[in-house]
This record gives C-alpha cells, sequence and structure tokens, in this order.
C-alpha cells in the first residue's frame, strides 16, 4: 500500500510521466502525421481541379505501386502523388510503404474531397455576393447530343468597381 502511494506521489510531482500523458503525446503525434498525409493527398485534388485536369485513368485502382513503372493509365492523381512522392515528400513515402489498404487515394475518397472543396469554396462565393450590392443569377439550359437536359447556374457581381462572374453549379 506504502508503495503505491509512493508511485502516486511522483506521479503527481510529474518526476514520472504517466501513461496517459504519454498516450497523448503518441496520438497528436499520429494526428499530426495524418493532417500532413491528407493535406498533401487533398491539395493534389485541388491542382487538378485547378488545372482542369482530369483525376482519374482506366485502372485507377489497388495499391498504388511506388516502386515499379506501369503500362497501365492509373490516372493523373496518382501519376502526381507518385510525383510527390518521388520529389521527396518523406511522410507520404512512408504513409504509402506502411498503410496497408488505408491509403486515402480511391475514387471514393478523392470524390469527399471534391465535394468538400465544393462546399468551401461555395460559401466563399456566397459570402463574396453577399458582401455586394448587385448581382444577378444566371442560368442557362441545353439539351446535349443524348437528349439529356442540362442547366448549369452562375452568379455574376460587382466588386471593386468590376465584374465577376462565378459558375455555381450544373443541373441534369
Amino acid at each position: 500500500m506504502l508503495r503505491n502511494l509512493l508511485k502516486f506521489e511522483k506521479i503527481s510531482e510529474n518526476s514520472i510521466v504517466s501513461i496517459n500523458k504519454i498516450l497523448d503525446e503518441k496520438k497528436a503525434e499520429e494526428v499530426h502525421k495524418n493532417r500532413h498525409i491528407l493535406c498533401s493527398i487533398i491539395k493534389t485534388v485541388i491542382f487538378c481541379g485547378k488545372q482542369g485536369i482530369a483525376l482519374r485513368g482506366n485502372s485507377d485502382y489497388g495499391s498504388l505501386n511506388l516502386n515499379e513503372e506501369t503500362n497501365k493509365n492509373e490516372g493523373n492523381f496518382r501519376a502526381l502523388v507518385k510525383f510527390r512522392v518521388e520529389a521527396g515528400d518523406d511522410v507520404l513515402e512512408k504513409h504509402f510503404k506502411d498503410s496497408g489498404r488505408n491509403t486515402y487515394i480511391s475514387w471514393r475518397t478523392q470524390n469527399e474531397i471534391i465535394s468538400s472543396t465544393n462546399e468551401i469554396i461555395l460559401k466563399d462565393i456566397v459570402n463574396r455576393v453577399n458582401k455586394n450590392e448587385y448581382f444577378s443569377i444566371i442560368a442557362d439550359e441545353t439539351t446535349d447530343i443524348a437528349g439529356i437536359q442540362q442547366l448549369s447556374l452562375a452568379v455574376r457581381f460587382i466588386n471593386a468597381n468590376s465584374i465577376h462572374e462565378k459558375f455555381l453549379h450544373l443541373l441534369q
């Protein structure tokens, strides 16, 4: 009983690091590493979007093999992720070597990133429009060659004596 009391006193005085503190530090370290990994992947998706580059290829599935060249078209996203690793992103390289199946590069993850980015961009556009006195909604409908009707929505507003036009959504 006395021995346990002495251990408790040492922990209370911070002379012995508690297990909770060690676990918290490890958890914080893991969160920091995962954020770095996700930031690299998200930046790659955003880069493709800004440049108007398609993400996927004919065989955009399975694990990402960093060591061998493939003749299959894995898509621009996977090629850019490989390029980031080749350019020296050591955290991303370690992630792909150690992660097994949880690489965060699947088409589902790509779609989630695109959807989240879309929400952020739309909120930014709405905030910019709301700060201005005048704006208009532009709707343009057309039927494509397959007979499917498509409606594009955009907003036009004046900001600092210049006219801005931002695409909002495409409805089918």
